[in-house]
């Protein structure tokens, strides 16, 4: 982007400043084609560092030193774009694609979807749709509508309350609705809605409450006034605007070592990395959806995670605290 260096260590440099102020939270750079993996097709590529401009293009790298080459692909046949369904602990907005402008049009989005929901699979299986997260769902894909201001804005959906069955299409002995392991027909899945949770509904219901609707109704009266949250105290503190009511949640890590047959759960994403470090390997998710953990969808065997939990007490759910035991045994 604006310079490539040898992208067998690492390229990207930002000789226009366009990546950083894109992902301020990146710090170096590295390359998608690490050593061993050049030939990889990704689903998706995150990319961890940046470059400042520099007098050549192989010094751009020089004051933050040279960053180890990694392979951050998510391995898929070539896709256009990164879909993920996590929620929590991106580092990234949801940047979800855009209708192009047209012609007789100045504005380059013309059209931006948000929704209380989506899948990218079978969305009654383990991480296969982020589900409405208190609504966190829906706020984090309006950060992009109220940011841009397109001329128009596509929601899906009110009241479709539809969804058909069918076999899992993954192998897994996870790849079953959650929550029902013995259902005797939890060969046949929910694929486009599953409870209130999982669904891409916004009208209120007696199950789901309307905290989802009240996020809609604020954020579209956003939308429409040409709002954005940090313009005042007002919109920060507006149901499309407030975090503490819905960033309750974490993630959870499974981890284990080969060489002393060990096994861990972190919520800690700076931990799972020095833990990756002496040796651990992350237990991957075998459905697709997540990129905050890794995925592997030959497994058969899901049940040591990972795991999503509230991170806080929650006052309409009754939640239970949990505690990690460690033994030297």
């Amino acid at each position: 982007d604006n310079g490539s260096c040898d992208c067998e260590t690492y390229c990207a440099s930002d000789w226009a400043g366009d990546v950083k102020a894109a992902r301020p939270q990146w710090t170096g750079a590295t390359s998608a084609g690490a050593p061993g993996h050049e030939t990889t097709n990704c689903q998706c590529v995150q990319a961890t560092h940046w470059c400042t401009p520099a007098a050549t293009c192989g010094d751009s790298c020089t004051p933050i030193g040279e960053p180890a080459a990694a392979n951050y692909c998510v391995p898929d046949g070539p896709a256009q774009q990164c879909v993920t369904t996590s929620m929590v602990g991106t580092g990234a907005p949801c940047n979800q694609r855009t209708t192009a402008a047209q012609s007789n049009t100045s504005h380059i989005d013309f059209e931006i979807t948000a929704s209380g929901g989506y899948m990218a699979s079978q969305c009654s299986l383990p991480f296969a749709s982020p589900g409405h997260m208190r609504g966190l769902t829906l706020q984090r894909l309006f950060t992009d509508v109220l940011d841009k201001q397109p001329p128009h804005l596509f929601m899906s959906s009110f009241n479709e309350f539809i969804g058909g069955r069918q076999p899992p299409v993954y192998h897994a002995n996870t790849a079953r609705n959650m929550g029902l392991p013995y259902d005797p027909q939890n060969s046949s899945v929910w694929v486009d809605t599953y409870g209130s949770e999982f669904s891409r509904d916004i009208e209120p219901s007696v199950e789901g409450g309307d905290r989802v609707w009240q996020v809609a109704v604020s954020c579209v009266n956003m939308y429409k006034n040409g709002q954005r949250c940090n313009d005042s105290a007002a919109t920060a503190a507006s149901p499309c605007c407030t975090t503490e009511d819905k960033e309750v949640f974490a993630n959870v890590w499974s981890l284990r070592s080969n060489a002393t047959n060990d096994a861990l759960l972190s919520a800690n994403q700076t931990e799972v990395h020095q833990l990756e470090q002496s040796g651990y390997q992350q237990v991957c998710n075998p459905i697709d959806g997540p990129t905050v953990f890794c995925v592997d969808s030959s497994m058969e065997d899901g049940r040591d995670g990972p795991f999503m939990v509230y991170s806080v007490p929650v006052g309409d759910v009754d939640t239970v605290a949990l505690y990690r035991c460690l033994s030297s045994s």
